[in-house]
């Protein structure tokens, strides 16, 4: 018995010791904010003015009036921020303002896709095939197209709206509504003969929507909705350059269509660092008031005292720049990651979906909070947190890698075209080219027996070859 005694007395003590350096550890290590994380974390400066910017265009899209769309748009983003956002707000910027939003209603049918996975391109065929159900469309939806199309006025695109969790989007659904429908009336014009024109109202489409791709104020959902919107530019570039005779001149204007996809457009990196930004600003809000950083709302009655309590005593298991740090890590390692060439991002993306762990982390077991027995001692509630969700973005790259390979083949197709490349010569056309699939890193498949032409498709996505 006196053996079991003093057992019991030395495990109480290493367990009152134990505890005492944990609580130690964790209220006396308190790491200020690394540099770099510092400076990424600074929001970047109004840079474009408020009669050029899309941005404030955008917003006022499902309003009407008779002032310009970025004056409206700026009234509807002031009465959004006026009182400042301390509940968070799941409806529109309209409605934010006291606006009752009108959003495009065409139904469910869609007769110009803007996806390149769903079936091959129809877009005229189908326009045509349904021309009164689509003019009635178009009359119906005039005045949302009119506003639409103001929106190519707008030279630069800049968010302006503080990055928080519980911002509402802009009306980027009826935007991607009003460019279905505007690609049925283009598809409409042609039948009637008027290619310059259409295809000039084609050009500046699709140049509005890169100028947003390029934006460096851009969160990853505007970016892949920038980038769905590109995709279907090119898919009717594609319909259009296999079906119709076209000029010199018109064809000029195709490549302008396609021209490939920049640096800025392509890049990452200012989309996560944003990202950063927003996960940033959750830990930090949990710190003070736990509740709010986990709702967005100031808790009511006994559920705001239990926040304050946690928040004054949270220190304990929670550090908010340490957390931070981690944070900032791990998206380091995710924009290094992605911006590597699309190969190379296909191929991490295949392996991390046959095994998510090496053998040397299967060596240090995972408990069943995603934390090893380390992370436990110091900053165990973020240490969860920042582990919960690593950010990876692997499918956010790989799309943009399938928009590029998009983008290669639909201007293979209008090289074919413009050089009068004869049937039997396109296969050895294709391999010398220097339009090369970015995801195989080889040349273009071309298949002689459909007389189509295709890439690897990247991630989880899927690619229809196109009809030559």
């Amino acid at each position: 018995m006196r053996t079991i005694s003093v057992i019991f007395r030395g495990g109480i003590l290493a367990l009152g010791l134990s505890v005492a350096a944990f609580i130690g550890l964790n209220l006396l290590w308190r790491p200020g904010l690394n540099p770099a994380v510092t400076a990424a974390l600074v929001e970047p400066p109004s840079r474009v003015a408020k009669s050029d910017n899309l941005y404030l265009a955008i917003l006022a899209l499902e309003t009407s009036g008779t002032d310009a769309l970025h004056e409206r748009g700026a009234a509807i983003l002031a009465a959004y921020l006026d009182p400042p956002l301390s509940v968070p707000w799941h409806g529109s910027f309209a409605e934010a303002a006291g606006l009752e939003p009108k959003p495009l209603r065409l139904g469910a049918e869609e007769i110009c896709s803007l996806r390149s996975d769903q079936r091959t391109p129809d877009c005229l065929a189908r326009s045509v095939a349904q021309r009164a159900a689509l003019e009635r469309a178009l009359q119906q939806a005039r005045f949302s197209l009119a506003r639409y199309r103001a929106l190519w006025d707008y030279p630069d695109f800049q968010n302006l709206v503080p990055m928080t969790l519980w911002a509402p989007l802009p009306p980027y659904q009826t935007m991607l509504e009003a460019k279905r429908l505007l690609h049925g009336e283009i598809a409409l014009r042609l039948a009637a003969g008027e290619v310059t024109g259409s295809l000039q109202m084609l050009l500046r489409d699709t140049q509005m929507w890169r100028r947003i791709l390029g934006s460096p104020e851009l969160r990853l959902i505007d970016k892949m909705v920038a980038n769905n919107a590109l995709t279907g530019s090119w898919l009717l570039a594609s319909e259009i350059i296999r079906q119709l005779e076209l000029s010199p001149g018109d064809l000029e204007l195709m490549a302008r269509v396609l021209a490939p996809l920049s640096t800025t457009e392509r890049d990452m990196a200012q989309a996560i660092a944003t990202e950063f930004r927003l996960g940033a600003q959750q830990l930090e809000l949990l710190e003070a008031d736990p509740w709010k950083g986990l709702s967005g709302a100031r808790g009511p009655g006994v559920l705001a005292k239990v926040s304050d309590a946690l928040g004054e005593f949270g220190g304990i298991v929670y550090n908010r720049n340490a957390s931070i740090n981690a944070l900032f890590e791990q998206f380091e390692d995710a924009n290094q990651r992605n911006s590597q060439p699309c190969a190379q991002v296909q191929a991490r993306w295949l392996a991390g979906h046959v095994s998510t762990q090496t053998p040397a982390q299967k060596l240090l077991p995972r408990l069943p909070l995603g934390l090893n027995p380390a992370e436990l001692w110091y900053n165990p509630v973020g240490n969860f947190i920042v582990n919960l969700a690593k950010p990876d973005y692997s499918e956010f790259a790989l799309r943009m890698c399938n928009t590029l390979g998009l983008n290669r083949v639909v201007s293979m197709q209008l090289r074919l075209r413009r050089e009068g490349v004869a049937r039997g010569h396109i296969a050895s056309a294709v391999r010398e080219a220097e339009l090369w699939d970015p995801i195989a890193d080889k040349p273009l498949k071309y298949d002689p027996q459909a007389h189509t032409l295709t890439f690897t498709p990247a991630g989880s996505q899927a690619s229809l070859p196109l009809p030559l």
